[in-house]
């Protein structure tokens, strides 16, 4: 089961999209920058829930002012899931597509990764919507990282000042 929706950019929108309410309008520049996963959380039909990354998953996803996006996520413990993919962002209302140039399947080129997104302050959630074998959606909670976050992050890593 795949436990994000996409589709082929040929294929049309699905119906029975649950709506988000509440939040700012989604913008780009609302959206431009770094966000860190919080947490990801699948629910199906029968409203059973699980999380596809584990407990504490990590994450980054980058939107840039020219519509290029970036989603990387790693799952935590034992669980083996990953996702990763780059390409553009377009946005139409709450529903944002990802247009994938560069991935993995099920995240590959071509595919359209689409998502229903909601943002409160520095807040982000996205929803995907699958329907293989039976409908799941998936929400991802993004957050910004703080300015101490940041730091922590650059002076850690190889070559960091």
């Amino acid at each position: 089961m795949t436990w994000l929706s996409q589709r082929s950019s040929s294929q049309p929108a699905s119906d029975g999209m649950v709506t988000m309410s509440g939040g700012e309008e989604l913008r780009l520049e609302s959206l431009v920058g770094a966000w860190r996963l919080r947490s990801a959380v699948a629910t199906d039909a029968n409203g059973r829930t699980w999380n596809p990354f584990g407990e504490e998953p990590e994450g980054i996803l980058l939107y840039t002012t020219d519509r290029w996006v970036s989603a990387t996520i790693a799952a935590s413990g034992p669980e083996s899931g990953r996702c990763f993919y780059a390409g553009t962002v377009q946005i139409a209302g709450d529903r944002l597509e990802h247009h994938v140039a560069v991935g993995q399947p099920p995240f590959g080129p071509g595919t359209v990764q689409v998502r229903q997104g909601r943002l409160v302050d520095d807040e982000l959630e996205l929803a995907a919507h699958a329907t293989d074998p039976v409908p799941v959606t998936t929400r991802l909670r993004w957050q910004r990282p703080s300015t101490a976050e940041s730091e922590d992050v650059s002076t850690d890593s190889p070559g960091g000042s």
